[in-house]
């Protein structure tokens, strides 16, 4: 009984054991995310994020993904409006307080718990790792201040107005 245990331990901790693999995200959909900014030289909304950068992004999410197990995953515009909903949830509550910008530094730490759901959709085989990354950029490297969380909610309705009809249900 021990031996097995052993070996069982032994191929959890070997890193080519193909179970051990975490999918990394290809060069070009990681250059696409890390790509994406909400302020141009001077200090203006970029031009383009809601529009070309907004189509783009959509491009990326109706593309089918193989995960680590070689399973086919597909993003689904359920799952963008449920992420899209929890953000929208926070805003109303922020833009109903008597002062947006102290209600923002309280949700702050709910607004980031966003990564962590994308985490536990993508591990359960719900959504592609370019949905995961997308959200937990945007999140956790971006949005810092009132004004950046209103550009992402903005950028993300963008994102469901392209999606709606190109992912399936």
């Amino acid at each position: 009984m021990d031996k097995k245990i052993s070996n069982n331990s032994a191929k959890a901790n070997d890193p080519h054991n193909k179970y051990n693999e975490k999918k990394t995200l290809d060069p070009k959909l990681k250059s696409i995310i890390d790509n994406i900014k909400y302020y141009d030289e001077t200090k203006n909304v970029e031009v383009d994020l809601f529009s070309k950068q907004a189509d783009e992004i959509v491009s990326e999410l109706a593309k089918n993904e193989y995960n680590k197990n070689n399973k086919n995953v597909k993003n689904s515009i359920t799952q963008l409006r449920r992420f899209y909903n929890d953000i929208q949830i926070v805003k109303s509550k922020i833009d109903n307080s008597n002062d947006p910008e102290e209600e923002f530094h309280k949700e702050l730490p709910y607004i980031k718990m966003l990564a962590a759901k994308a985490n536990y959709a993508y591990e359960r085989e719900h959504i592609t790792s370019f949905l995961n990354e997308f959200i937990k950029h945007n999140v956790l490297d971006l949005v810092n201040s009132y004004q950046d969380f209103a550009i992402f909610c903005t950028f993300f309705e963008s994102i469901i107005a392209y999606a709606t009809g190109r992912l399936k249900k």
